[in-house]
């Protein structure tokens, strides 16, 4: 609930307020945070000021609550129903009148604590950015923290509950807690990945879809990226900058319509297949054997393919397979004769041919373009 700054028009119909507080005698009266919040009702009119700590005056309507800060003396008209909230630490009042005052019940909830932030925001686990080449390819993996990937240059393919997401130049995308996702570039990019954790469940609305930039986004983007991580208290102004971009989503994001029943299965038979064929992408892997991992028949896992990703599961199979012995390649640990045995090709000669044919250039033409 939102502390209001306590004005005449605002008291106007339940009190007033006061230049100073009265003379005479008057109590103190001692509040503490935690403890239930007693109502009083004034029978005869009552002076209140602060004494110490910081406070808030609550006025109860039959319906409502109001909650103002409490800095200056203020008479409160009999029949007035008011409670005291302390704020942050225990908090003393001064009371002229006390023998106009009875107990009325206490508050049925601290009103304090719907003021509390819905996105608690925890922390940043990694800020990483990287230049990549043309050939950038990622396995895949799943973890708790949710994981923004933002595209400054170029484009990046996010593989994601089973939708091939393209991200083009100045969008990002921000990746569901626990939600396996590989990613691959058909050109060079240059991009940034945090993963982070915060607790939010308007956060799903804006999981798993490309978003383009605003303004707004640009500007915060290009304040972390210009942020040396050297600095003292470099990855509090990062994690102040994302709360600001995921606070700007979620003010703004409509809740989407749940995706069909069909449509969710479907995306969940794509998201097996393709982490299977990432955990088996060392082995000659046939579609008889992918399907019959994921349940359905070899046509049906064709259909689904080329409904997600655009592309068969034979051609998606064989592309990872050549981007992994990329990989292999550019580490230059393996001849490519124990590249071709370790990636289950039946021979060197088969592993080129299959490389020429995916990337249009020999294994051999493909070190010297890296190197």
């Amino acid at each position: 609930m939102h502390i209001k700054y306590l004005t005449s028009a605002e008291l106007s119909h339940q009190g007033r307020i006061l230049p100073a507080f009265p003379e005479g005698s008057y109590t103190v009266l001692s509040f503490v945070p935690g403890e239930s919040i007693v109502c009083y009702r004034a029978t005869e009119s009552v002076a209140l000021d602060y004494a110490s700590g910081m406070s808030a005056l609550a006025l109860c309507n039959e319906d409502s609550i109001n909650l103002y800060y409490l800095d200056r003396a203020v008479s409160l008209n009999p029949g007035t129903k008011f409670a005291i909230v302390p704020l942050s630490e225990d908090c003393r009042i001064n009371l002229q009148s006390p023998e106009g005052l009875i107990e009325d019940g206490v508050l049925p909830f601290n009103p304090l604590e719907s003021k509390a932030s819905g996105l608690q925001f925890e922390k940043i686990y990694t800020f990483l950015y990287q230049e990549c080449s043309h050939d950038f390819y990622f396995r895949g993996e799943k973890h708790k923290p949710y994981e923004l990937v933002y595209v400054e240059r170029g484009q990046l393919h996010n593989l994601v509950r089973g939708q091939d997401i393209l991200l083009e130049q100045q969008c990002f995308m921000i990746i569901d807690s626990n939600d396996w996702h590989t990613q691959y570039s058909d050109l060079p990019v240059n991009f940034l990945t945090i993963s982070f954790w915060a607790s939010d469940e308007g956060l799903k609305a804006v999981t798993n879809q490309a978003i383009a930039l605003t303004a707004q986004h640009k500007s915060i983007f290009g304040k972390m990226l210009s942020q040396d991580l050297q600095d003292p208290y470099a990855y509090d102004y990062l994690e102040a900058q994302l709360k600001m971009l995921l606070i700007s989503l979620l003010r703004q994001t409509d809740t989407a319509p749940p995706a069909s029943i069909d449509s969710q299965w479907e995306n969940a038979i794509v998201d097996r297949a393709l982490q299977r064929i990432s955990e088996d992408i060392h082995k000659k892997l046939t579609l008889q054997e992918l399907a019959a991992m994921v349940h359905i028949s070899v046509p049906y896992l064709s259909k689904l393919f080329q409904e997600h990703l655009g592309t068969s599961p034979g051609k998606y199979i064989a592309k990872i397979r050549i981007e992994e012995c990329k990989v292999l390649l550019r580490e230059g640990n393996l001849t490519m004769g124990q590249i071709a045995e370790a990636m289950g090709f039946s021979s060197q000669q088969q592993f080129s041919r299959q490389f020429s044919a995916i990337c249009g250039i020999s294994p051999t033409q493909y070190l010297r373009s890296v190197r």
